[in-house]
């Protein structure tokens, strides 16, 4: 078969694309065409490309359509995957062979990130037809994200995703879970299925943060009753108390402490919640801390106390209640 050439328009430039060409029957083209085609100069303009400004014109050529393909516009391939073409690389001049190939070898991959695009849409029946099909469930974009991490907001897809063997437990590139964002993000139904499902409840982030201590930074009071009545080991999660007794969040220091989760524990500066309660001026957390056995003397690297804390930032009210515990600077 002989190279085809296509014309190119990217910012009113044209010039013929010598790079990988990437050809599907004409049928599957018109199956393209409900993605999302625009028409320009009578030509069928494809606006599935990452960049808006760059987009492919197909010149169809004995009976064959061709799509020029860069691998800067690699998001053309994820359509013609969704649309159960069958892909195959060519290349000329000299750097267009070495494209072909490592696409070629990323067939399977490509294939199976029509999972996470079909999951994201919501589309289940698209998700089951590509797993039967033999695409994998647990594929990773670019950001690390699999479906289930991608769409965890969803409530059905979570739980068809899941049924059909999503891992629970894979990270993205920011290394998150999909426990990890749900709880982060308030979806307690999700939670509370993942959870009965075995997400591994103690994983952290690279910042140490666990799925309870983002749950307790965002305040979503529910999840955190969810994922403490969950854990076997409050250890992994003390930072929680800190994120809590921070941002003020009264109720949920209150079951954190009934969980016995350690009072003077400090992240980084050895700061603990006392002490970050105190700057924050949360006076009736400043109360229950100091009521669960809080340290009140107990130093920051800068060898502050919470007292000096409380001087430093103003907070007479509480200076008067670190002064009557017992605190000193």
């Amino acid at each position: 078969m002989s190279h085809l050439f296509f014309r190119s328009l990217q910012r009113n430039k044209q010039y013929i694309v010598f790079i990988t060409v990437f050809f599907c029957s004409c049928g599957t083209v018109r199956n393209l065409q409900a993605y999302d085609t625009r028409h320009f100069g009578g030509a069928q303009k494809y606006s599935s490309l990452q960049n808006p400004e760059d987009f492919l014109i197909p010149m169809p050529t004995g009976g064959i359509v061709g799509l020029a393909l860069g691998l800067s516009q690699i998001s053309a391939v994820y359509s013609l995957a969704l649309a159960d073409t069958s892909l195959s690389a060519l290349g000329d001049v000299v750097v267009s062979p070495v494209i072909a190939w490592k696409i070629a070898r990323q067939k399977q991959r490509l294939f199976s990130l029509g999972v996470i695009e079909a999951a994201k849409s919501g589309n289940h029946e698209r998700v089951i037809s590509l797993l039967k099909k033999g695409a994998s469930i647990n594929v990773q974009d670019d950001l690390g994200c699999t479906a289930l991490i991608a769409t965890v907001h969803q409530y059905d897809m979570t739980k068809l995703l899941v049924t059909h063997g999503a891992n629970l437990n894979m990270k993205d590139l920011s290394d998150n879970t999909a426990l990890m964002i749900a709880a982060k993000e308030g979806y307690t139904e999700n939670v509370s299925f993942l959870v009965m499902q075995g997400a591994n409840i103690d994983m952290q982030d690279k910042s140490g943060d666990s799925a309870l201590t983002m749950a307790s930074a965002k305040g979503h009071k529910k999840i955190v009753d969810v994922l403490l009545a969950a854990t076997t080991s409050i250890r992994h999660h003390n930072k929680a108390l800190y994120v809590a007794a921070k941002n003020g969040y009264i109720d949920i220091v209150k079951v954190l402490l009934q969980a016995k989760m350690d009072v003077n524990f400090s992240v980084k500066d050895k700061y603990t919640p006392l002490m970050i309660a105190t700057e924050k001026g949360h006076y009736d957390i400043v109360k229950l801390l100091i009521k669960a056995g809080a340290n009140v003397n107990q130093r920051n690297i800068y060898q502050n106390t919470a007292l000096e804390r409380a001087i430093t930032f103003e907070q007479h009210e509480i200076a008067d209640a670190l002064r009557r515990a017992g605190g000193h600077q």
